[in-house]
């Protein structure tokens, strides 16, 4: 379920709030998910009310490709025309 490795957007909540940030998964057995971010290690409960989502973020490379048959002007990386 997880790419030990991989950096994920975790988002948790508790009744109205809720959280996010960019971590790096470092072990995972179900359910707990070890993350660090910022030095810091994290042990994530997936089974938990609290825990909301998971997001795997794109390498530079995945990025780049996923923008690579969009015209030019389209790019993110290319100043527009004018």
């Amino acid at each position: 379920m997880f790419e030990i490795g991989r950096d994920y957007k975790i988002t948790t909540g508790l009744g109205d709030y809720e959280g996010s940030s960019v971590s790096t998964v470092v072990a995972f057995e179900a359910p707990l998910l070890k993350v660090v971010a910022h030095g810091m290690e994290t042990i994530f409960n997936t089974a938990s009310p609290s825990f909301v989502s998971a997001e795997k973020q794109l390498t530079s490379e995945e990025e780049m490709e996923r923008w690579k048959d969009l015209p030019d002007y389209l790019r993110p990386e290319t100043p527009p025309a004018g």
